[in-house]
């Protein structure tokens, strides 16, 4: 059934972007409302709200003006950039948290096809990419500002990359790019644990 939606050059890249798009427009209204909030979203929002504030953006602090070193930096300045471009408020806050989660979902594809290139049908590949989107913690951490989202997207970005050199003898730089420097973006939204 699936392979009816096999685009000209057999990748099914296209389905899997209307999907994306899809998951995108459907929770793009869910951003501001309140009841998606979780506790641990002030620690990064508040934090942020300082820097874009202050125009520190190397410093994240509580409110009560104590130094916030608990976790790298990286996860501040990904809410530091829609609130200088769209003003803070929950709904720019969550932004491009939920467009990590739409990428996630595109890369799941491209990793069903690297690790299974012998199978002509989209349908594994898609598929994998529907189980993700329809997982409710998928969709809860695509909808808060906290790292997890980033974690899991820059850790299968650097999967991706080890994929594609391990599995398909490719070693083109890109490759090792994104093997290296996804783990090491993994590691600047989460500190060590990214990489593991």
């Amino acid at each position: 059934m699936l392979d009816n939606y096999i685009d000209s050059n057999g990748t099914g890249r296209k389905t899997v972007l209307y999907s994306v798009i899809i998951y995108f427009l459907i929770f793009l209204p869910v951003l501001p409302q309140f009841s998606a909030y979780h506790s641990d979203e002030t620690f990064y929002t508040d934090s942020s709200v300082r820097m874009a504030q202050s125009g520190d953006y190397l410093t994240p602090y509580y409110l009560d003006d104590n130094l916030r070193l608990n976790k790298p930096i990286l996860t501040y300045w990904t809410l530091v950039v829609p609130y200088k471009l769209f003003g803070i408020s929950h709904f720019s806050s969550r932004l491009l948290f939920l467009v990590a989660g739409a990428l996630l979902i595109f890369l799941t594809f491209e990793m069903s096809k690297a690790l299974f290139r012998g199978s002509q049908s989209v349908s594994p590949h898609y598929l994998s990419a529907l189980i993700l989107a329809s997982n409710v913690q998928f969709i809860t951490i695509s909808l808060r500002s906290t790292p997890d989202i980033l974690l899991c997207l820059f850790i299968n970005i650097s999967l991706f990359g080890f994929i594609r050199i391990l599995f398909q003898d490719d070693t083109r730089l890109r490759n090792y790019l994104f093997a290296y420097l996804g783990a090491a973006l993994a590691i600047e939204t989460k500190g060590l644990l990214g990489g593991f």
